[in-house]
């Protein structure tokens, strides 16, 4: 397994729909957005995409890709998972639990673990960004020095709503709209793994995207990163149980949906994924709509997930490349403790 850190040099553009006309941004990039940047990079330099494609729904040990989450400094944030029990959090308040987005990587092992968080739980010493990102007291005091903020809210990243203009090249009309932009704090960025023979696939990949960009907007100068890695102990996937996923999911067939995400402790937020995609004549169509788990599920060790064809339909009679979103699960292990049982 290889662990990836990126420095972002541009502001990062990963859009979310908020409204008619206006548009927010994501704090991290999805795994499929990943796999999707990946796929055009392969495919700049030759690559066979199908056959790589093939090799990741046929064996799904090939290629497993976390989202990429945000980070400070050396500190790894995860997302916060969904249906677990916190040992001895009764000071935790339920409005601020809600309001956590992300923990350490510290903090993640202790609440998939079930170990006592009773002394990370104080609202002035563990939770920064508003309240979105739960560390513990120790890392909280080490990124103030880091990030050079001593006191206040301690900011990792900012986002911003922006005015933009375009101008009809008939009649040289212009149109008003909104776009998000994600800028982080110096020191600050992003991380993501890859675990399995196809590691080195995601390596090439993004060490070809630096300076072209990832996400929107790369043509404003947007998504340029500075990227290092270093090899990773492998995260062991779950076979029996319960596991939180780092990743989007999209469950394969009934089966796996009855086996994983209807088992009886699961819990999930459902992502609606949509976007544009390019012909071979460069000309842009609406990709069909796929649903998918969001990050931090917590899911039955039988989910697998599989990569789902979006191509639009229209296409499929004059274009022979795919369409696809990575939809494969990569899972983290979590103790029984911590589930919720039907007592509670």
């Amino acid at each position: 397994m290889i662990l990836f850190q990126l420095e972002p040099r541009t502001a990062l553009h990963v859009g979310e729909f908020v409204g008619i006309e206006r548009e927010s941004v994501q704090s991290y990039i999805p795994s499929d957005t990943l796999f999707a940047a990946c796929v055009v990079a392969w495919q700049q330099r030759g690559v066979d995409i199908g056959s790589r494609i093939a090799a990741c729904q046929a064996n799904p040990s090939a290629l497993l890709l976390t989202s990429a989450f945000p980070r400070a400094g050396d500190t790894l944030l995860y997302p916060m998972p969904l249906g677990l029990r916190l040992n001895n959090a009764a000071t935790l308040e339920p409005k601020q639990r809600k309001r956590i987005r992300w923990v350490s990587r510290s903090l993640f092992e202790m609440v998939t673990q079930y170990k006592d968080v009773k002394g990370e739980c104080a609202p002035e010493k563990n939770f920064v960004q508003g309240g979105s990102v739960w560390l513990t007291q120790a890392e909280v005091a080490s990124l103030r020095k880091l990030l050079a903020q001593p006191t206040g809210d301690l900011r990792l990243w900012d986002t911003q709503i922006v005015p933009r203009v375009t101008v009809d090249r008939v009649d040289n009309k212009s149109n008003l709209f909104h776009a998000g932009r994600l800028s982080f704090t110096p020191k600050c960025g992003l991380w993501l793994m890859a675990q399995g023979s196809g590691a080195e696939w995601v390596r090439d990949a993004l060490n070809s995207l630096q300076d072209s960009g990832i996400g929107g907007l790369r043509s404003t100068g947007h998504g340029a990163f500075t990227v290092t890695d270093k090899p990773a102990s492998d995260i062991a996937q779950p076979a029996q149980g319960y596991a939180i996923t780092l990743s989007r999911y999209a469950p394969d067939g009934a089966t796996e949906i009855t086996q994983a995400v209807q088992a009886q402790r699961s819990a999930f937020q459902i992502v609606t994924i949509g976007g544009w995609c390019q012909d071979d004549a460069g000309k842009a169509w609406r990709r069909k709509n796929v649903r998918m788990l969001a990050e931090g599920a917590c899911v039955g060790a039988a989910a697998r997930g599989h990569i789902p064809d979006v191509m639009p339909d229209i296409w499929k009679t004059t274009t022979v490349r795919p369409v696809v979103r990575y939809g494969m699960a990569f899972k983290a292990p979590v103790s029984k403790e911590a589930l919720i049982n039907d007592e509670q």
